[in-house]
């Protein structure tokens, strides 16, 4: 009977493996997606506006100030979105922030912020995550960079490495 129930076990463990395998290539694909998105607007952007040799990130940026008072005026326009994504593409392009880096910051950032606490917002204004003992744990950041590089070694993705270290980490500070 226990060998049955096991089994069972095994093959609930097995699917759940399945499913998270099917959600990372599902992840990945869609990155895909995203970085010939960018590639494609980083070369009309650099044909209509200047190559990135020629100009830096601060016009972008200035612009993207524009285009979120646009946004704000005309909260419903999806395309006033649009254009501020443009922006932040191409002033990080120029920057050297290549699509793919940005994409992983971007997941570092959403486990970094579903890790700090937040007030309840009351309203439509910001919504600030609690500072108090902000400074960097240097431990901590070892431990993003050795998962990163481990991954990068063994041709993993490096954005979920760096989820599971963030995991470990957050575990250290919890005391588990």
């Amino acid at each position: 009977m226990s060998d049955k129930v096991s089994r069972e076990e095994r093959k609930a463990e097995i699917r759940e493996l399945v499913r998270e395998l099917l959600k990372e290539l599902d992840a990945e694909r869609e990155a895909h997606d995203f970085l010939k998105f960018a590639e494609m607007q980083a070369e009309w952007s650099q044909a209509t506006f200047g190559t990135d040799a020629e100009r830096g990130p601060v016009g972008p940026l200035k612009h993207l100030g524009k285009e979120v008072q646009e946004a704000l005026a005309h909260i419903d326009d999806p395309m006033e979105y649009v254009d501020c994504f443009f922006l932040v593409l191409d002033a990080a392009r120029r920057a050297k922030i290549p699509a793919n880096r940005l994409l992983e910051l971007a997941f570092e950032k959403l486990e970094i912020n579903k890790a700090r606490k937040w007030s309840k917002p009351t309203s439509d204004d910001p919504v600030e995550h609690d500072r108090t003992g902000e400074e960097r744990n240097s431990s901590e950041q070892t431990i993003r960079e050795q998962c990163a590089k481990i991954a990068e070694d063994y041709g993993r993705s490096v954005p979920a490495a760096r989820m599971f270290a963030d995991r470990i980490a957050a575990a250290i500070r919890s005391g588990e």
